[in-house]
């Protein structure tokens, strides 16, 4: 299963038609990546714990749901 963080990079990377390896700042200069994918996969593993995060990287507003699916604004 992909992590959150590869697929919020995949998204932005997708929206900005570029390669997801030039995406700068870092997305660990804007979020704790370890701490993204432990809260969104370890909801997956606990019922009734529907964990939301969201944050702006690169002036998109990011939502990563509980199912790790990632959406832009």
């Amino acid at each position: 299963m992909e992590r959150p963080v590869d697929r919020v990079l995949a998204a932005v990377a997708a929206a900005e038609e570029t390669d997801l390896l030039s995406l700068q700042p870092p997305l660990g200069d804007v979020v704790d990546a370890d701490a993204l994918n432990a809260l969104v996969s370890g909801s997956q593993d606990r019922a009734g714990a529907d964990v939301t995060v969201q944050f702006t990287y690169r002036g998109h507003d990011v939502t990563v749901g509980p199912d790790g699916d990632v959406e832009l604004q």
